[in-house]
């Protein structure tokens, strides 16, 4: 029987699969995506790191990787402003990203 402890590993390690692996646009995460209100978009400049946070779940990615965000999604996380730390030129860079994924960048 799992404990609580076999529970937070399973979390953890599927937080660091969707960080390091190679999205996939068929994992669950990331076409639930759809169904999910963005609660907020944060950036963590001291690890370059920035987080959806979502009704049900957070998800945390690596800047320099690009992952499979449809059209809607990128615009709702741009709807929603990017908060916290201190922009520097990658997170510039995913931004022009995010905005030419949604089509607001020509």
């Amino acid at each position: 029987m799992d404990g609580p402890e076999d529970e937070l590993e399973k979390v953890f390690w599927k937080y660091l699969k969707n960080m390091f692996e190679e999205p996939l646009s068929t994992d669950p995460i990331w076409s639930a995506l759809g169904q999910q209100r963005i609660i907020s978009w944060r950036y963590y400049d001291a690890c370059r790191v920035h987080c959806l946070n979502l009704e049900s779940m957070d998800i945390y990615m690596l800047i320099e990787r690009k992952y499979p965000l449809s059209a809607e999604i990128c615009k709702a996380m741009l709807d929603k402003k990017l908060q916290g730390g201190k922009p520097d030129e990658d997170c510039y860079k995913m931004l022009k990203m995010m905005e030419k994924q949604a089509g607001i960048r020509k």
